[in-house]
Parts: C-alpha cells; sequence; structure tokens
C-alpha cells in the first residue's frame, strides 16, 4: 500500500484530495493512494469525492478508542467534525455542478485553486 502527498502539486488530483481531507501526514493516514484515486474516478465533481472521502474518514475514527497514547479524545466529536466537512464539500460540490457550462464533460472536475493561503481551525484535526 502506499502514502504519497506533495504539497507543491496540488493541481493532481491525489493531491488536491489529500489536501481537502487533510490527510497530509504519512504516519497515521487514513486512506491509501489506491483508495483516493478510486474515490476521485467515482466522481465528477472534486468536492463530491472529498465529501465521500470525509464520510468514509467518520466511520474510520469512529472505530478508534476514546484514549490515544494517553490524550484523551473523543471520536465522536473528530467523526462530527469529518460529517461537518462532508457536508460543506456537498455544497460546494452543487454550486459548482450549478456554474457548469459544458454538461458531460468527462473526468473530475477541478476548480481552480485560489492565490490566497488557505485557513485553518483546531476543529479539523483536534476535537
Amino acid at each position: 500500500m502506499a502514502f504519497t502527498y506533495d504539497s507543491n502539486a496540488l493541481a493532481a488530483v491525489l493531491n488536491h484530495l489529500r489536501f481537502l481531507v487533510q490527510d497530509t501526514i504519512d504516519e497515521g493516514h487514513l486512506f491509501e493512494d489506491a483508495e483516493i484515486s478510486f474515490a476521485a474516478a467515482q466522481e465528477t465533481n472534486i468536492y463530491r469525492a472529498a465529501a465521500g472521502l470525509c464520510r468514509v474518514a467518520a466511520t474510520k475514527v469512529l472505530q478508534d478508542p476514546g484514549i490515544d497514547q494517553e490524550v484523551k479524545y473523543d471520536p465522536d466529536e473528530k467523526a462530527k467534525t469529518y460529517l461537518k466537512l462532508a457536508e460543506s464539500y456537498d455544497k460546494k460540490a452543487d454550486e459548482a455542478d450549478e456554474s457548469l457550462s459544458t454538461p458531460g464533460d468527462a473526468g473530475l472536475n477541478l476548480p481552480s485553486l485560489p492565490n490566497t493561503p488557505a485557513a485553518f481551525t483546531r476543529d479539523l484535526h483536534f476535537s
């Protein structure tokens, strides 16, 4: 099984999806490259693929015990965070789907990336 991530190549679907679901660190990663590639192949909208991966991530973290290396965390809260992220990606996917001017294009729809740095919150990874 393989894990790869290159933050300098976010135009690549694998890296873009890893970035969206914040599965960017090899140690403790949630998805193998093949799993992300499979999810991307199932959708034509990158946000819809990211939403699906977030739902799978929520299911995976619910299987975690409530204690991680002597630091207590709540898997339910972490799962809720992924589900909220999935919901936001579903909304973005709906907006992107509505704005497509040429329906029927094959392949995953990649939006242009903003030129501003992303703003992250502690809630994305920590409960």
